[in-house]
C-alpha cells in the first residue's frame, strides 16, 4: 500500500466515523430512539442541518423517565447524565481526530494535483 492509498483509507474511516457520529453516540446511549436517529443519520446526515439535528438529537435524554413505585409513593427516576457526558466525550474524541485527518487528505490532494 502506497502513501495515498492509506491517507484515502484512513480519510474514508475517519469521516465515516464523522458522519456516523450521532448514530454512534445513540447506540452506545441506549437512546430509545437510536433506530430513527441511524435512520435519519443515514438519510439525512450528509446535509448539515440534518447532520445537527441528529447530533442534538442523541445527546437528548437517552431513556425515557421511568415511573417506578417505591415505599407506597411514585417517583420518577433519571438517570442519564453520565450518559450524555460520555457521547460528548466520544464526540469531541472523534472530532478531533478526524479534523487533522482531513485536513492532512485535502494536503495531500493538493500536493498531488500540484505535481
Amino acid at each position: 500500500m502506497n502513501r495515498d492509498e492509506n491517507t484515502s483509507a484512513g480519510f474514508l474511516i475517519i469521516a465515516a466515523l464523522l458522519y456516523f457520529t450521532p448514530a454512534i453516540i445513540a447506540l452506545i446511549q441506549n437512546h430509545f430512539n437510536k433506530l430513527a436517529i441511524i435512520i435519519a443519520n443515514t438519510l439525512l446526515g450528509w446535509t448539515v442541518p440534518g447532520w445537527v439535528v441528529c447530533i442534538i438529537w442523541s445527546f437528548t435524554n437517552s431513556q425515557r423517565n421511568r415511573i417506578v413505585y417505591i415505599d407506597g409513593s411514585i417517583k420518577r427516576v433519571d438517570d442519564t447524565s453520565r450518559k450524555t457526558n460520555m457521547g460528548f466525550l466520544i464526540f469531541l474524541i472523534v472530532a478531533f481526530i478526524g479534523i487533522p485527518m482531513m485536513i492532512a487528505f485535502i494536503r495531500g490532494i493538493i500536493e498531488t494535483l500540484a505535481e
